[in-house]
């Protein structure tokens, strides 16, 4: 007889291996690994997290397991950093040990180890980093090439805005093809109409890719627990997000492949043409890592981070003045004292505008865009803040505990602009506010972004009055996925008089 046969050896057997399960379940990577709750198997914390999972976890911080906390997202234990002080230690000051970046299944799936954003701490990935940096340099903060391009599209989007004077728009969509098409002309080189029905089917979804209304609570749960994609429901979410990006993926091909027919080298047009150079004229090493895949990765990257960070900031920013009236008066009239009715706005006189740069800036700490931000992973064994951390674990900087630290901002839930405005009426720019994250993994195009958002919102402003679209002010709750995003945005323009 079968051992397995006799009733009670049988159910013997099943409950040690349900102990010996959960055993393995219960067990943390190490006896110094961080303090923090296991949620139930498979799932781990994610069905307790609720509608807003960075407060959720910042609350779990504060009331009991401190600033260096580990939760079980899915089947993996992850360390979360929830204050300004220990994001520094590990982001800068050890930031070698944190830049990794785990395997992201949702992205990683289209990419592969290519691109920038999702791909492995390497010097591969520090070389491009590097050479997306200069070239970004180039173009960006302080220098009149990237002013000139942004200026240019404002005026394109001040004649749209003219031609639908008194007509309801989806300001949204209006601020992806802005903002799109600076980074666009940076990188490819080309710029689109707003009605460009290919673009702005790439936009389209890109911008899904975030705010799906649909899918949205579901993407944030495939971010970090991919398994999950194979379950009902989950299954079709993942696949929408797949063939999203594949829309980009197929159409930056194209722009990868007319750039290598039309190459110059004496004539460096944009970024995929100094790709293209490193690839032809650079060093041997660099003839092995600037290959077309990674330019297509690239540039999907780029176009992705281009458009995102910055339209939803600018969204967030007008769906603040639909709130705060007051300060949008207060606004008006600083523009008006520095640029009149035709001054081009520039970021080199934003110490004329200090209220503006105050305002932008409490945008930023008040609506975090991502606030739970991209994965890093540990590249060896070490301690943070007495806590042991082993080598390749997943680690999540919680920028929205930083923006919401009362530590250093009182009130923070507030919304207040002149809490970064001196006694002097001087703009305070703070280094607590991370919104391009920190360290290796900040965001590269921060300079281009900067630029974008300071004269898109003096530009609009400039010319035009708005107000909410049937008089309904859409609600400042937005929509969590793994970015925050405004869930609506339609406005009423006029002229300003």
């Amino acid at each position: 007889m079968n051992v397995l046969d006799h009733p009670v050896s049988g159910v013997a057997v099943i409950i040690a291996c349900c102990l010996l399960l959960f055993q393995r379940w219960w067990r943390k990577p190490h006896p110094k690994f961080p303090p923090g709750p296991r949620g139930i198997p498979l799932f781990g914390v994610l069905p307790f997290m609720g509608t807003f999972p960075a407060r959720t976890i910042n609350q779990l911080a504060q009331e009991k397991y401190g600033p260096v906390m580990s939760v079980r997202l899915g089947s993996e234990d992850v360390v979360v950093l929830t204050n300004w002080e220990v994001l520094n230690q590990a982001l800068v000051k050890n930031s070698a040990r944190f830049s990794g970046r785990p395997y992201v299944t949702i992205f990683n799936a289209v990419s592969g180890n290519k691109g920038v954003i999702f791909r492995d701490y390497s010097e591969d990935w520090k070389s491009q980093k590097h050479f997306g940096l200069k070239v970004l340099r180039e173009w960006g903060l302080g220098k009149k090439r990237i002013e000139d391009i942004v200026n240019s599209e404002g005026d394109y989007f001040q004649e749209c805005i003219r031609s639908n004077i008194g007509k309801q728009i989806d300001l949204k969509k209006y601020l992806f093809n802005v903002t799109g098409n600076v980074i666009s002309q940076i990188t490819w080189g080309a710029r689109y109409e707003y009605n460009d029905v290919i673009y702005n089917g790439i936009l389209e979804d890109l911008k899904l890719l975030f705010g799906d209304m649909e899918y949205g609570r579901k993407l944030f749960w495939l971010y970090y627990a991919p398994e999950l994609r194979y379950l009902p429901g989950f299954e079709r979410a993942y696949n929408h997000f797949l063939e999203r990006q594949y829309s980009s993926v197929e159409f930056m091909e194209k722009r990868v492949a007319e750039h290598q027919k039309n190459f110059n080298r004496n004539d460096i047009r944009d970024f995929m043409d100094a790709f293209i150079f490193e690839q032809r004229h650079g060093t041997e090493m660099n003839k092995k890592w600037f290959t077309d895949e990674q330019l297509v990765m690239y540039g999907k990257d780029l176009l992705l981070a281009g458009t995102e960070t910055s339209s939803t900031t600018l969204a967030w920013a007008f769906l603040y003045l639909l709130h705060y009236p007051e300060c949008c008066n207060r606004i008006e009239r600083e523009i008006e004292k520095a640029y009149g009715i035709n001054g081009i706005p520039s970021l080199s006189r934003r110490d004329e505008t200090p209220y503006i740069m105050a305002y932008i800036q409490e945008i930023m700490r008040v609506r975090t865009l991502v606030t739970l931000t991209a994965q890093h992973k540990t590249t060896e064994d070490g301690y943070l803040n007495e806590h042991f951390i082993p080598k390749n674990t997943t680690v999540i900087p919680c920028l929205w505990a930083v923006h919401m630290d009362p530590e250093i901002w009182s009130n923070p839930e507030q919304f207040d602009p002149y809490r970064h405005i001196d006694s002097n009426g001087k703009f305070v720019a703070s280094d607590k506010i991370v919104p391009f994250s920190m360290g290796q993994r900040f965001c590269p195009g921060e300079g281009v972004a900067k630029v974008e958002i300071y004269i898109f919102f003096v530009k609009i402003l400039q010319k035009f009055e708005f107000r909410a679209s049937n008089n309904r002010i859409p609600s400042l709750e937005g929509l969590l996925t793994t970015i925050h995003v405004p869930s609506e945005l339609n406005v009423i323009f006029e002229e300003r008089h």
